[in-house]
């Protein structure tokens, strides 16, 4: 029985084009694609690929760590901290140096297993919050590249979003939408504490299911998070684990997944639309405040104009024209409320753009 595992990482840039991808393919050492991308696209899509259909976005999406031998390397059915476990492999200890990299969920992958299983989000759907119902597709993942930063190896994957679902875009484009969490199916994972190999909940040692994420010391006296490793290098032909779908989510990233240098983000046009809508909004309550407070109150009072029955006597009788109604006197409230209106509008707008560019300086 296969675990299912979830990590979530920045979006490095929300929108693309070929050139800079091979960018980041020249980066990972993989060979250009110019011409091909767009076969390649096609072929996972099943249809024609043109930028006016779909949004390419860049995703840093997971990382590795390194795995080093344990303190016990007894191998086999063994007890360890008073409890019998199966420990199968002798590098189940993840790195000091390498923890950061360790997900918020505990969850992490060993070097070798990154190497051997990062291609298989080539094709894998494209979905929001993990509902991994096919008809809600939004996209396809068109490639996927790894990138070796020294510490960690990166993988770099494409995101084509359909522009059909026009609210997810414009949530990206804006920024609202800059996360995306990846989901992969697991066969087993291994305790890093202890080395227990667990393919179900059943089979977990207690520091999987009571301590994880606490901190231990090694013989040397070294800092160690208890967490878990997805798969193994040694299992074939994708150490034993698989990557199913990259869902969007309106969450924060993960630290350890985060762009280095790449691309820059957020960009100017991005910058716009977020302040444009943050604006836009306060305006738009400023003016249903005021219609709400000033209007509502004076709406049944008569301040003049010939009162009295629309009817009057004339019509109803049917005889000779009726006289025109007077026009109707306007309200001395009207500028008041317009004045009061105009002036809270500009107000805020000025209050948040200098809020906006204030922040825009700090960063």
């Amino acid at each position: 029985m296969a675990f299912l595992r979830y990590a979530r990482s920045n979006v490095v840039k929300p929108k693309i084009y070929a050139n800079e991808w091979d960018k980041i393919r020249v980066a990972s050492a993989v060979k250009r694609m110019d011409y091909s991308l767009k076969e390649q696209a096609e072929r996972i899509l099943g249809e024609p690929f043109s930028p006016e259909k779909y949004l390419l976005t860049h995703s840093t999406i997971v990382c590795s760590v390194d795995a080093v031998n344990g303190t016990d390397l007894t191998l086999g059915e063994v007890t360890y901290d008073g409890e019998k476990i199966n420990r199968r492999y002798k590098d189940y200890k993840v790195t000091t140096e390498t923890d950061q990299f360790i997900n918020n969920n505990m969850d992490c992958w060993s070097r070798g297993v990154i190497e051997k299983c990062y291609k298989t989000f080539i094709g894998a759907h494209n979905f929001v919050e993990h509902i991994q119902v096919e008809e809600l597709s939004k996209g396809k993942i068109v490639d996927a590249v790894l990138r070796d930063v020294g510490e960690s190896l990166y993988v770099d994957i494409l995101v084509a979003t359909n522009k059909k679902h026009t609210e997810l875009v414009e949530q990206i484009m804006s920024g609202q939408m800059n996360a995306m969490s990846m989901g992969c199916s697991v066969d087993f994972t291994i305790c890093t504490k202890c080395g227990n190999v667990a393919a179900d909940e059943t089979e977990m040692c207690k520091h999987i299911k009571y301590e994880k994420g606490n901190v231990f010391y090694d013989e040397k006296g070294q800092p160690h998070r208890v967490a878990e490793l997805c798969g193994h290098e040694t299992e074939n032909p994708n150490g034993a684990v698989t990557f199913i779908e990259a869902s969007w989510v309106a969450t924060p990233a993960f630290k350890g997944a985060v762009a280095r240098n790449v691309l820059d983000v957020p960009t100017p046009f991005t910058d716009k639309l977020a302040k444009e809508e943050v604006i836009s909004k306060k305006a738009h309550q400023v003016y249903a405040l005021t219609n709400e407070k000033l209007a509502g109150p004076f709406d049944d009072m008569d301040f003049g104009g010939g009162g009295g029955d629309a009817g009057g006597g004339g019509d109803a009788a049917g005889g000779g024209d009726a006289k025109p109604a007077a026009p109707p006197q306007p309200s001395p409230f009207d500028d008041l409320q317009k004045e009061l209106q105009t002036f809270l509008v500009d107000k805020i707008k000025n209050k948040l753009l200098e809020e906006l560019d204030s922040k825009k300086k700090d960063t």
